[in-house]
């Protein structure tokens, strides 16, 4: 594990918000070609450090300093599976509202991951004000960095009350996501090329992928592609809180 010890030495805070449109989502340009998104065990690690593990990084930044240093180098999530004397699986509930590709989007997340854990019903209704833990979903409401409204951006998550901000303390010190955000598609402009891909994307911050990495917002960025999925897969079928060192690959793409 020299590969995240010596990431961790030199990691500094950086700070990202506000979605730009995907460019190029077949996958068809760019450089490094497709071998850039085959998983390999050090590119797979380097992704989810940045992306997860460092809690330097954006958003994760947005918590008390206990928290910070107790997840350092550790896994946060959604609490999802089997974990800490939970004994059934829980369900993060999302509040779809009608936004489009939001359906496709969270089965394709669950179709890698490999089980359900949305619960798309439990929120139906519910006043987003009365909203405490679990997603929510907007359309016509992404903003860019400092809450920038307009072209280019569309797609952003953070707090429901719909600013970039993630909520202080928005995750504990076992490493569990423990709120409620938005998911904001699309803003307003009629600019916004949405699809599923888009959707998925921020729907991914949301489940804790924070900085962007070579086949998640950066690169030629195809939508599926087998080094994100197998990020996203390790993520949710490890225990929260788990350190970077004792995290396993479940299943590479």
């Amino acid at each position: 594990m020299k590969l995240l010890k010596t990431l961790l030495l030199t990691a500094a805070f950086s700070f990202t918000a506000g979605c730009l449109p995907e460019d190029d989502e077949d996958g068809s340009g760019g450089s490094g070609g497709e071998s850039v998104y085959e998983p390999t065990y050090e590119n797979v690690f380097g992704a989810a450090f940045k992306t997860n593990f460092n809690s330097f990084f954006f958003p994760y930044g947005n918590a008390s300093e206990n928290t910070i240093f107790s997840t350092l180098s550790s896994l946060k999530k959604w609490q999802t599976i089997e974990e800490r004397g939970i004994d059934d699986p829980l369900l993060i509930p999302v509040q779809i509202n009608g936004v489009r590709f939001v359906s496709e989007a969270l089965d394709n997340i669950e179709r890698i991951v490999g089980y359900t854990f949305f619960d798309r019903d439990s929120l139906n209704g519910v006043s987003k004000e009365d909203i405490t833990y679990g997603i929510v979903f907007s359309a016509g409401t992404a903003l860019g960095p400092q809450n920038i409204q307009g072209d280019p951006f569309c797609g952003h998550v953070g707090g429901t009350d719909g600013t970039v901000d993630y909520p202080e303390d928005w995750y504990n010190d076992q490493g569990f996501i423990d709120v409620a955000l938005q998911v904001n598609i699309d803003n307003g402009t009629g600019n916004c090329r949405i699809e599923e891909g888009i959707v998925r994307h921020e729907i991914l911050h949301a489940l804790g992928m924070g900085q962007h990495f070579t086949g998640f917002g950066e690169g030629n960025r195809p939508f599926d592609n087998p080094l994100l999925s197998t990020v996203l897969n390790m993520l949710y079928n490890n225990t929260a809180g788990t350190d970077a060192s004792e995290v396993t690959i479940v299943k590479s793409f």
